[in-house]
């Protein structure tokens, strides 16, 4: 007879395997990795985050111990916290919930990490302590992946494209040597972002870490409401000014332009490169890894829509809407390029970069304009702390969880001084670009980039469980429960505010980690500043 834990893993195998059936299908798109004895594919890894958001990831395969034995050369690592021993080999198992103390997975990999060589001959001494997280890295050779890019974030609509990824493994460097990520994507609301993404570790055999983007991004339905902590949005003001333009309430000229009042439009081709070294890299013993950090990013704005010609002069509307908030601002549209370089120190004692469930990931960077080359002038610095740490407590099925749950906390300082366009007073500094306050990034349950402003503190917090593994077609998955809330402060001045304010949302999500790397998250926010209205979020990547 079946133990009670057990049935449930049998029950839980058969569900989460109809419910991956139904939504993949068969024609998932994913290139298999050249290791034919574990059968594991690569997915895409979506968007590296030094350069666009989310931290780079790195590649430790969702895999029951049972179906993981070390290779007969290699030496046994010992066992860590919240990871069970090692257990025979046998068949994968579909799915893996823990009656007691198992994780379900692996070790996690941590980043840059250099395997140890699967050729050695074993130790016969006992083997020195390997910091958590050191899987082997994949066979030399270049392995491909790619999924269709589908998201819908509120404001910006559901969004369609493609994700393509190559990936170089040179058969000692984890999770590998360089990857290559390519995104065409545009939505509902026509926003377009397409860019090609390199992420290059161990640069010329260096604790050199490249990461570099070119992209474009436009957007039709751009948020601005103003500067500061206050900002309400009012309609009824959107309305009010309609009115005094002379249009004619229930006319489409009224509509359009109170619904274009609090939006606006604009081009930006960019381009941006970021370096971190390793001044310490993690060995035994040393489990933080300390980095100094550069980077430099140019952002070219150009208002308006080059396919628009709503006066019907036949030339491209390159100016903003007329009459909107943000045309009254700024009435020359703020083109120009944002010319800006980076430095910083990092610290990084993560157990692995996809989700963490331990350590903490911190940092401290300025940021100024070049003279000669930016349209504007302005500096600004960046301090963000992130920790997670695992909640060991019991539940029913599950035993003791250790690092099942985990508390996840951001929290940012960011300023910013002198003459810096609206997009960048949107734009957090650190090695994540982001934006904030409101949208996916932070501040979830708000309209993105409702609060502008040069002064921010910022946090969220997040509660994650990850309830279940499963295997289907040779991949691995994870599922994850999380609830979160999202708080932060903004002032329209770094010295001397007038306009400052208090701002929150909350919600809960559902992540999918698609052999451990590749992310989905489905995140559900509500906020009082939007009158508990739902904010719908499906993206990529854990948020931090």
């Amino acid at each position: 007879m079946l133990e009670p834990a057990r049935r449930v893993a049998r029950l839980r195998s058969v569900f989460f395997s109809g419910a991956l059936a139904g939504a993949l299908g068969l024609g998932a798109a994913a290139a298999r990795a050249q290791d034919e004895d574990t059968g594991t594919v690569v997915p895409a890894e979506g968007t590296p985050t030094d350069a666009t958001g989310t931290d780079a990831t790195v590649a430790a395969d969702l895999v029951d111990a049972a179906a993981s034995p070390a290779p007969a050369s290699a030496s046994p690592a010992p066992a860590t916290a919240g990871t069970p021993p090692a257990k025979k080999s046998g068949p994968t198992p579909l799915i893996a919930v823990p009656a007691s103390d198992e994780r379900g997975g692996a070790p996690l990999a941590a980043e840059g990490v250099i395997a140890d060589d699967p050729t050695a001959p074993p130790t016969p001494a006992s083997p020195p302590e390997t910091p958590a997280g050191t899987p082997g890295a994949r066979p030399p050779g270049v392995t491909f992946s790619g999924i269709p890019a589908i998201n819908y974030i509120a404001d910006n609509g559901l969004g369609l494209g493609v994700i393509a990824a190559a990936y170089i493994h040179d058969g000692v460097t984890a999770p590998y040597r360089t990857a290559i990520t390519l995104q065409i994507f545009a939505s509902t609301k026509l926003v377009q972002d397409h860019n090609v993404i390199i992420d290059s570790l161990r640069l010329f055999d260096l604790p050199l870490r490249l990461n570099a983007r070119l992209g474009y991004l436009s957007s039709l339905t751009q948020n601005y409401c103003g500067v500061g902590g206050t900002l309400s949005c009012d309609p009824a003001v959107a309305e009010d000014a309609a009115r005094d333009a002379g249009l004619d309430e229930g006319t489409t000229a009224f509509e359009d332009f109170a619904r274009r009042y609090y939006q606006r439009r604009f081009m930006n081709p960019y381009g941006l490169v970021n370096l971190r070294y390793a001044l310490i890299e993690r060995s035994p013993g040393q489990p933080t890894r300390v980095e100094v950090t550069g980077g430099y990013r140019a952002f070219y704005f150009i208002p308006g829509d080059v396919f628009a010609d709503e006066d019907g002069d036949g030339q491209p509307d390159l100016v903003d809407y007329p009459g909107s908030l943000y045309a009254r601002d700024f009435p020359d549209g703020e083109a120009g390029l944002s010319s800006v370089v980076t430095a910083g120190l990092m610290l990084d004692s993560r157990d692995a970069e996809p989700s963490p469930t331990s350590g903490w990931w911190n940092e401290v960077s300025v940021r100024s304009t070049t003279p000669g080359l930016s349209t504007w002038t302005f500096g600004g610095f960046n301090v963000t702390l992130r920790g997670f740490t695992p909640l060991p407590v019991t539940l029913p099925f599950y035993g003791d969880t250790g690092r099942r749950l985990v508390l996840a906390n951001r929290l940012t300082f960011d300023g910013v001084v002198g003459d810096p366009p609206v997009q960048e007073l949107a734009r957090l500094g650190g090695s994540q670009d982001i934006y904030a306050f409101g949208g996916a990034d932070i501040g979830r349950g708000i309209r993105v980039q409702r609060f502008l402003g040069k002064g921010k503190v910022l946090n969220q917090s997040e509660v994650r469980f990850r309830f279940a593994e499963a295997e289907l077609f040779a991949q691995q998955f994870a599922f994850t429960l999380a609830g979160f809330v999202d708080a932060g402060i903004v002032a329209d001045e770094l010295i001397s505010p007038t306009n400052v304010g208090v701002s929150a949302g909350g919600g809960g999500a559902l992540r999918i980690a698609w052999n451990e790397n590749f992310v989905i998250r489905v995140d559900l926010g509500v906020s009082p500043l939007e009158q508990w209205a739902l904010q719908p979020y499906i993206t990529i990547n854990q948020p931090f």
